[in-house]
């Protein structure tokens, strides 16, 4: 979910020239935002909706619903389990793109332009960061993997990152706690492409 200054935009805006704002609100189901914003505007001018127009918006509606969940990798309710995949990032007009992994809506992410290795949740009001000193070379390719263990309330959230083509490390690269924890969350990946970045590999493994 994006939040830009929406609402002090449509401020100075018609009212049907704000409608492709509202795709910009979530572009995983931008309809869907759509349809929300015309229906306050259809009551606010009293307009009369054929009934066809209404079945099939509610139709593309459902079907930006379903291919919002598609976006991840599982449904909401998993938990115990872990995410791995091999990642690698490309330097373009020398900035560095961000990349990750999630699970229980806890994201490693790989922080290229920063040199840093990030466990975060709840992004746009950080609830919890952990940070570490990690650079990574463009143009190779880095296996990262995410494990959430939960007990009594609480979350440890267990990070690492090395070299696709060596072994394993047995130590866990970065740890954080979360005193509130997130019991459960769709497995998923994370970008934030500054520049070229890709991802191969993808693993979920349900922990026994």
């Amino acid at each position: 979910y994006l939040h830009s200054g929406f609402e002090k935009t449509g401020e100075n805006k018609r009212y049907e020239k704000f409608i492709p704002y509202c795709d910009r609100m979530d572009y995983a189901s931008a309809m869907s935002n759509n349809l929300g914003y015309v229906m306050a505007i259809e009551q606010l001018l009293e307009v009369d909706v054929p009934l066809h127009a209404q079945y099939v918006r509610v139709i593309l509606v459902e079907l930006q619903r379903i291919a919002s969940h598609m976006i991840w990798l599982g449904p909401p309710d998993m938990k115990n389990y872990s995410v791995q995949a091999d990642v690698m990032l490309k330097e373009q007009k020398r900035r560095l793109p961000s990349i990750g992994v999630t699970a229980n809506r806890y994201n490693l992410i790989l922080k290229g332009n920063n040199e840093a290795l990030e466990i975060q949740t709840w992004a746009a009001h950080l609830r919890l960061g952990s940070r570490k000193p990690f650079r990574a070379d463009p143009d190779v390719w880095y296996t990262m993997k995410i494990a959430v263990n939960v007990s009594g309330g609480e979350a440890r959230v267990f990070g690492k990152v090395w070299k696709r083509d060596e072994p394993e490390p047995a130590e866990w690269t970065i740890e954080a706690v979360d005193p509130r924890a997130n019991e459960t969350g769709s497995p998923g990946l994370y970008t934030y492409a500054l520049a070229d970045c890709f991802m191969d590999n993808i693993i979920v493994t349900q922990d026994k």
